[in-house]
């Protein structure tokens, strides 16, 4: 099999060069009967029709990145950019924004990768591997969407761009809602503004790794005398961590989502690690040796048409044809700067190989330059190692790599002052504990604010038509309440909404869902996007009816400012008034609230510190919560006993513990319910532990299915402690309680087009 793959891509690199040598010759004759040879100076840029010409010349002008920030520009187009918007809507005038720069970490700026990826994350300072980027992120668990399943059908897809912002909540230790996980196969979506769900895809050329965990931290909330407890989400602490390599200033971060439907998309670069590498083979190998051994160094314009003619050859780009590692050719550069990048990597190369061999002499050491980084990954005549699988994959970090560096030094690339000009800080703000009574978490300055900063940016989720029914959630016998109880999802507490409009908008700025209400002294306003068609706010949706909106299922298009009132000192809480609406609904709440029985009870599976697990007999005189059940995992082997034995039921089946093979998340076995019948101390274990409390394996009774037959049931003995698990059961954290405050925060007046009122106001 590697032989044949092998040869076929032998073949398609011979293809490739017969192509290049046919585009030769006509261009040759094109070039010897045409008076104006093909240049890349008459090429034409277009610009993406939703940005103004002056953004789209500068964002042509960041493709080479300046190496240090510059003082932000004064030029027409920026004063233009930030003008107030022209509407019979009634929309403010826009505060004018400070002209010092504020120092930024993080942005939230147009995606390199084109309009179809909306935003993207790009980083204001140099990090270096390992760095973990903005402040942990909050996690909002949605319990009315079920993750990669579309809303029911009564809804007419209003909502269906929640799917492009969700993750799968186990992936971020939001909670099971079926205790064992082996009743269903769809798991419930989680919601992580700002970085988290931001930041876009490249396959294999992914420089950070994606959002992944949570920390629950109530807040110092207890359900037992808090009328807050269950009105925000206690999951914290989501990261975003950088992966694989140091990271320039202004580069876009980018994550590796396992989105193998990529390659199907038309114009986009498959950087998959193979293709990245075979392209890189036959610009090094073939394609830059053949033109400059064919083409006198003088013929720079038939160089630039042969090149033009080589990344346009309309030939259709798939898997099946094998020519998928035409994608990731540098199309959009010119041959100078092909052959300036080529140059200049092979002289990196060179220096790096003088060094090592200058110091493998010194320190009389053969060979160790033989690396990977100092050559194409492979001889001329060996195609071996173009085999993309278990016993080679190609390297992604290699800094002589000429089509990697024009993805990572260009391609993926803003300038600073691009970024400082055009794009949205993201770490103004950071997280901690509010200041505020029974607010849980809050926002805080993460730096000096001045007066008319843009604290906080936040592009918007819409529901047209459908919010309240989509976000209601139905608890059957669960929740705390006996038969059926509707109830709202946690995440309208976190939404926009107006009493008078069925219109709900649901922010997904860094940070700005932490920021709380405060009446007596805000120091923060909203007010729409003022950066004039900016790609996630198109002002003349503030124009269109809630229909309209509904019918808009792909694209975000609305987006909010949040403006600092006056100067806002470092480590100052950042709150804002929601509106007598709000503060009416939250005094109401906290006036009639009362306490669920049993409520003193309640305590989390977290928080039952103990260094073993009770048995059965234990939990007779001391028993855990209510809301806690053991649960242990499906993974064990052996022949049961005789079945006689079984027969006549005076002993279960009893099988041994193996541990569990886990190489990707779905291999993780399910829960079962089970309870501890024997303790004993590991003696193996605790021969080498010093002055530490002793090591356990258990003999549990496990309950393989949901019938209550004696059957039902296996022993499993030598079950250690990893393989056993206090869990709070599903339904009964405290945000599915029957008592907890629920309300949107109301759109301020000022700022609510007439445009989407639908509803009749309540009298």
């Amino acid at each position: 099999m590697n032989g044949t793959m092998s040869n076929r891509r032998q073949t398609r690199r011979q293809m490739m060069i017969v192509a290049v040598f046919l585009a030769l010759v006509v261009v040759g004759f094109a070039t010897a009967d045409s008076p104006s040879p093909i240049s890349s100076n008459n090429k034409k840029e277009e610009c993406p029709v939703n940005m103004p010409a002056g953004v789209c010349k500068r964002q042509q002008a960041a493709m080479k990145p300046t190496p240090s920030p510059a003082q932000p520009s004064s030029s027409s187009s920026t004063t233009e950019s930030r003008q107030p918007q022209s509407s019979s809507t009634p929309i403010p005038t826009t505060i004018p924004i400070p002209t010092r720069r504020i120092p930024c970490g993080v942005f939230m700026a147009p995606s390199t990768l084109g309009n179809s990826s909306n935003l993207g994350i790009f980083t204001g300072v140099d990090l270096q591997k390992g760095d973990v980027i903005n402040y942990p992120e909050i996690v909002i668990p949605l319990l009315f969407k079920q993750f990669g399943v579309a809303p029911p059908s009564e809804y007419e897809q209003d909502g269906n761009l929640w799917d492009r912002y969700v993750w799968e909540g186990t992936l971020l230790n939001v909670e099971s809602y079926h205790d064992t996980e082996s009743v269903t196969k769809h798991t419930r979506a989680a919601f992580v503004p700002g970085v988290g769900c931001t930041v876009n895809s490249v396959l294999d050329l992914h420089n950070i790794h994606s959002t992944h965990g949570s920390h629950y931290d109530g807040a110092g909330l207890h359900r037992r005398i808090d009328a807050g407890a269950g009105a925000s989400s206690p999951y914290h602490s989501a990261n975003t961590t950088v992966a694989v390599r140091r990271i320039r200033a202004g580069s876009e971060l980018l994550a590796k989502y396992g989105d193998y439907w990529i390659p199907d998309l038309d114009g986009v670069s498959v950087t998959l690690s193979h293709l990245v590498q075979e392209a890189d083979r036959f610009l090094q190998k073939d394609y830059v040796p053949f033109v400059r051994s064919s083409l006198s160094p003088s013929s720079d314009d038939l160089k630039e048409a042969l090149w033009q003619f080589t990344v346009n050859f309309p030939v259709p780009i798939s898997e099946a044809n094998g020519n998928q590692a035409m994608t990731n050719l540098p199309s959009k550069y010119s041959w100078k700067e092909v052959e300036a990048m080529y140059f200049q990597k092979q002289e990196e190369k060179k220096q790096q190989q003088q060094e090592c061999q200058s110091s493998d002499r010194k320190d009389g050491i053969e060979q160790s330059c033989t690396n990977p980084d100092f050559s194409v990954d492979g001889d001329d005549n060996d195609d071996s190692n173009f085999e993309f699988n278990k016993n080679h994959k190609p390297n992604m970090d290699n800094p002589h790599s000429l089509v990697q560096s024009f993805f990572r030094e260009r391609e993926y690339m803003r300038s600073l002052d691009w970024l400082y000009e055009y794009g949205y800080c993201q770490d103004h703000l950071r997280p901690g504990l509010s200041t505020i009574p029974q607010a849980g978490r809050g926002a805080f300055a993460a730096r000096d604010l001045p007066a008319n900063t843009v604290v906080g940016f936040a592009p918007l989720i819409h529901v047209g038509l459908h919010g309240n029914s989509l976000y209601t959630i139905e608890y059957n016998n669960v929740g705390g309440a006996p038969g059926i109880d509707k109830r709202l999802d946690l995440v309208i507490n976190y939404s926009f909404g107006h009493p008078n409009s069925t219109v709900l908008l649901t922010p997904y700025g860094s940070m700005v869902n932490y920021i709380n209400h405060n009446s007596d002294v805000p120091n923060v306003r909203l007010q729409w996007a003022s950066t004039k068609d900016f790609i996630s706010h198109k002002p003349e949706w503030l124009r269109k009816d809630p229909v309209f909106l509904k019918n808009v299922r792909d694209q975000v298009g609305l987006s909010l400012e949040y403006i600092a009132l006056r100067d806002i000192d470092e480590g100052e809480e950042v709150v804002m008034d929601y509106g007598p609406q709000w503060e009416e609904a939250w005094n109401e709440h906290a006036q009639q609230w009362k306490p669920l029985p049993e409520a003193n009870k309640y305590q989390r599976a977290e928080d039952v510190n103990e260094p073993y697990f009770r048995t059965v007999h234990e939990l007779g005189r001391r028993p855990y919560p209510t809301n806690v059940a053991t649960l242990c995992l499906g993974s064990y082997s052996g022949l049961g006993l005789d079945s006689k034995l079984i027969r006549n039921n005076k002993v279960r089946p009893t099988y041994k513990w193996i541990p569990p093979l886990i190489t990707e998340k779905d291999d993780i076995p399910p829960r079962h319910y089970c309870v501890v019948v024997e303790r004993n101390k590991d003696m193996d274990k605790n021969n080498n532990r010093k002055n530490k409390a002793p090591a356990y394996k258990y003999t549990v009774d496990l309950k393989i299915n949901a019938t209550e037959s004696a059957s039902s049931w296996i022993r499993v003995v030598n079950v250690p402690p990893e393989g056993i698990g206090l869990y709070n059961l599903a339904y009964t954290n405290d945000w599915h309680m029957p008592n907890v405050f629920r309300h949107y925060i109301p759109i301020p007046n000022d700022i609510m087009p007439n445009a989407w009122i639908n509803r009749l106001p309540k009298t």
